[in-house]
């Protein structure tokens, strides 16, 4: 049996594309799992986060709801 010739590298790539999808979902599960702790480490690690995270997000916040206004005028 040649195996070259069975060899397709559109199966192939379909293949690897779901083995990296495979991979990165138990990755995000895993993360999703410990999500409290690793939140607590982190607020550990950068304590001043939350006081800049906060305006910033608030000002995305806003200048979302505010842009169909804007694009109208």
């Amino acid at each position: 049996m040649n195996w070259k010739n069975l060899w397709n590298k559109n199966y192939a790539l379909v293949v690897f594309y779901a083995l990296v999808l495979a991979l990165l979902y138990h990755l995000g599960v895993r993360i999703l799992d410990h999500f409290p702790e690793l939140g607590a480490h982190l607020q550990n690690l950068f304590p001043w986060a939350s006081q800049v995270i906060s305006p910033l997000l608030l000002g995305f916040a806003i200048a979302y709801l505010l842009s169909p206004i804007c694009h109208f005028f």
